[in-house]
């Protein structure tokens, strides 16, 4: 598994998160929405005007310092393999496109920003210097999901700026190489016992809730069609939001555990069923990779049992320990074709990822760092760094993407975000409110809300 011998090319494997982006974003019945989704990207503009020598130099250091930034995919067979590049194959890129007005500016940044980024190009991470004269330069950066994930975000943006300034970048990153052997060991260990915890926790499987585009006969939304994030305070108005989070930690318990139940009760309740399947997407929590820019995530896929006699307090435990038991048995082939839980899934026709949940996780980088801590205050206002004045740029929201994706909820502040999004199959415009209001319903919300559509999209409604 040696990566490069002379001008011989050693192919390394994926992580199996990335087989499993593979396996969804090579499916040519993936939307145009599905694929945007999968590219994280972010900008920054830079006033008076940014170093180009600089530039250059940090990118360099930052891609040979981690070579999952200059890893690409590769057809070995039937099989998919990881070549890590000696060097990145573009190389920061530069254009020089004059001064414009502040508009302009943005539509172009935002133009660049929205192309494609196939999980098949030879560059999977890019930065481009965008200058516009007086009217100040733009650090674009746009990275496939593949290889990046929103805790290496972080690292990535700290370790630029560190290398701009001459700071010292001390803890060595684990390889591309050593963290899928990590993985792979350790779902190797215990798989015995993990796989009858599985299928203990999976089986049987009820039928499929009936949501979704799909199953009201509706053809896939087009990207043209487009509707904005809904987010935790489009459905909760603040003072709702700090009543459920006080509650929340007078139960000891998080403000994610709650909405989690509110979430898989409204799910269950609308399609009438006594269980759903909802794949979660697990954040990083190994102190061992702590320096290492790759996407780290795991995916668990957990069976939520609707159980309309317990109080909120008891669903939200129920959550919580949930999700625990999941993680202590991670990672694991209970899933895999020729498991008993696959061979069901095929019977039912049931999906492993209908429905998304990404887990919040609170690594202490992410909140130490005063890089990360500067980067979150970018998002909201203008941060200076020397000499420089750096403001955040929106590149996200004005993205075209279907009713499919567009349903999060966000907890903000120290609270990372958790997302509750929907497949491929897509949300209808109705299953939206329907959900939204479930969720309102299940927290205790009783008050009117009739105002709720209008806001959801966009139409008014209170702040």
């Amino acid at each position: 598994m040696s990566q490069r011998s002379g001008d011989k090319i050693q192919l390394l494997p994926l992580s199996p998160y990335q087989n499993h982006l593979i396996e969804e974003l090579a499916n040519p019945n993936t939307s145009n929405a599905l694929q945007d989704y999968n590219i994280l990207r972010w900008a920054f503009l830079v006033k008076p005007k940014a170093d180009e020598r600089r530039m250059r130099r940090a990118f360099d250091k930052l891609t040979q310092r981690h070579d999952s930034l200059r890893l690409r995919i590769v057809k070995n067979g039937n099989d998919y393999k990881a070549e890590i590049q000696p060097k990145h194959p573009i190389g920061l890129i530069v254009e020089d496109l004059g001064e414009m007005s502040r508009e302009d500016l943005v539509q172009a940044v935002q133009e660049r920003a929205s192309k494609p980024l196939s999980i098949f190009s030879d560059a999977l991470f890019e930065m481009r210097l965008l200058r516009f004269g007086k009217s100040g330069d733009v650090m674009l950066t746009r990275v496939q999901h593949a290889i990046c994930d929103a805790y290496s975000i972080v690292l990535i943006i700290e370790e630029f700026l560190k290398f701009i300034i001459n700071l010292p970048v001390l803890k060595d990153p684990a390889s591309h190489l050593k963290f899928v052997q990590s993985r792979l060991r350790d779902r190797n260990l215990n798989e015995d016992k993990n796989t009858a915890f599985w299928n203990k926790q999976m089986l049987p499987l009820g039928s499929k809730p009936n949501i979704g585009r799909s199953a009201k006969g509706l053809a896939p939304l087009h990207p043209g069609n487009i509707g904005p994030t809904i987010g935790i305070r489009d459905i909760l108005l603040d003072d709702e939001m700090k009543t459920v989070t006080a509650h929340a930690s007078s139960t000891r318990l998080t403000t994610f555990n709650y909405l989690y139940a509110a979430f898989g009760d409204a799910l269950c309740q609308i399609a009438n069923v006594d269980e759903c399947m909802i794949c979660n997407v697990v954040g990083r929590n190994d102190t061992a990779l702590s320096a290492f820019v790759g996407a780290e995530m795991q995916l668990l896929t957990l069976k939520y049992e609707y159980q309309p006699n317990f109080s909120l307090d008891e669903k939200a435990r129920y959550v919580a320990k949930l999700i625990q038991g999941g993680i202590e048995h991670l990672p694991t082939k209970a899933f895999r074709p020729g498991q008993k839980i696959h061979d069901a899934l095929e019977e039912s026709g049931r999906t492993l990822k209908q429905f998304f949940v990404h887990v919040p996780q609170s690594p202490a980088r992410m909140k130490s760092s005063p890089f990360a801590k500067a980067f979150s205050n970018a998002l909201s206002s203008k941060l200076k760094v020397g000499f420089f004045e750096v403001e955040f740029l929106d590149v996200d929201d004005t993205v075209q993407t279907d009713f499919e994706l567009d349903f999060s909820l966000k907890v903000r502040g120290d609270v990372w975000t958790a997302s509750l999004i929907g497949n491929a199959e897509g949300y209808a415009e109705e299953d939206i409110l329907n959900i939204s209001r479930g969720i309102r319903r299940n927290l205790g919300l009783t008050s009117d809300d009739d105002w709720l559509e209008d806001r959801i999209f966009r139409r008014g409604g209170p702040e």
